[in-house]
C-alpha cells in the first residue's frame, strides 16, 4: 500500500474531524492544513527523511517560525527522539496512530498557542523571489555597504549580523529600504552558511518561497532564513539567530 494512502487512512481521517485537509507532499513531507477564521494556517506534517525508514511529527503555523516536535510538548521518554523508526507498513501505521493521539492530546492546543502572530510583517512572494534570483548580488551589496569581505568566515559573519540586528537605531518599519536591508542581510548570512556547511538555494513552488536545502547523511533539511530573520529583525532579538544556528548544528549531527 502506498504511504500516502496509509497516512490518509490512519492519520488523515482523524485530522479531518478537526478541520484539517490533505495539502500536498514535497521532499518527504506529507502536509495537512486547516485555516482559522483569522486566516492563520495551521499545519500538521509527517516527515520521512530521504532513504530512511523513520517518521517525525511536525506542527507549525503560517505566523510563527520553526516547527514543534513531539519532544517539545511532552516529557515522556518515548518522545525524547522525534524520529521513530519502522520496519514495515504495520509499524508505519502504528506510528501514525500514535501521532494522531499526540496531536489530539497535545498538538491542537499548541497549534492554537502558536497561531498568534509574533510579527506585523510577513515576507511576500516577491521578496522570496528576489532573494532566490539575486542572492549573490544582495550579499555583495551587503558586504560593500558594511565595508566587509563578502567571503568572511561564518563566525565573523555572525558577529557582523548580530551587531546590525541588535542596533536599537535601526528602523524596523519594513518600508522598501528596510526590506532591501533585510534581504541583503539574509543573502549574506545564507551564502556564508553554504560556504561553511554546503547546500544550495532552492525555490519551493507550493509555498512560493526559497529555502537553503542541505543534505546530511541522506536526510534533507530546509532552512527558511528570510522567515526566521524577520522575527529576529522585528524584535532586535539575536537569540533567535543563535537558535537557528543550533538547529543547523543539530542537523549536521544527525
Amino acid at each position: 500500500m502506498r504511504k500516502k494512502q496509509i497516512i490518509e487512512n490512519v492519520l488523515g481521517k482523524r485530522l479531518k474531524l478537526y478541520g484539517f485537509a490533505y495539502d500536498y507532499y514535497t521532499h518527504g513531507r506529507w502536509q495537512y492544513k486547516r485555516v482559522l477564521e483569522t486566516q492563520v494556517e495551521q499545519y500538521v506534517v509527517v516527515y520521512r527523511p530521504h532513504a530512511d525508514n523513520s517518521l517525525r511529527l511536525e506542527l507549525s503555523t503560517s505566523v510563527q517560525g520553526g516547527s514543534v516536535h513531539t519532544r517539545d510538548l511532552s516529557d515522556d521518554p518515548k518522545y525524547a527522539n522525534p524520529f521513530v523508526s519502522y520496519a514495515d507498513d504495520d509499524e508505519f501505521a502504528s506510528i501514525l496512530e500514535a501521532f494522531g493521539d499526540f496531536v489530539i492530546e497535545y498538538g491542537l492546543k499548541k497549534l492554537d498557542e502558536i497561531s498568534v502572530p509574533l510579527f506585523f510583517f510577513k515576507p511576500d512572494e516577491q521578496m522570496y523571489r528576489d532573494l532566490f534570483d539575486n542572492n549573490v548580488k544582495l550579499a555583495d551589496d551587503f558586504a560593500r555597504k558594511n565595508s566587509i569581505d563578502r567571503d568572511e568566515p561564518l563566525n565573523a559573519s555572525i558577529a557582523i549580523i548580530e551587531s546590525i540586528i541588535t542596533q536599537k537605531d535601526v528602523e524596523k518599519r519594513f518600508d522598501d529600504e528596510s526590506k532591501l536591508m533585510l534581504l541583503e542581510l539574509v543573502a549574506f548570512f545564507g551564502n556564508a552558511i553554504i560556504r561553511e556547511y554546503g547546500g544550495q538555494w532552492e525555490w519551493e513552488n507550493n509555498y512560493k518561497r526559497c529555502y537553503i536545502r542541505y543534505v546530511n547523511n541522506e536526510k534533507w533539511h530546509r532552512w527558511d532564513f528570510l522567515k526566521w530573520f524577520t522575527f529576529a529583525w522585528e524584535e532586535s532579538d539575536f537569540e533567535r539567530i543563535a537558535h537557528i544556528l543550533k538547529k543547523i548544528t543539530d542537523a549536521r549531527r544527525r
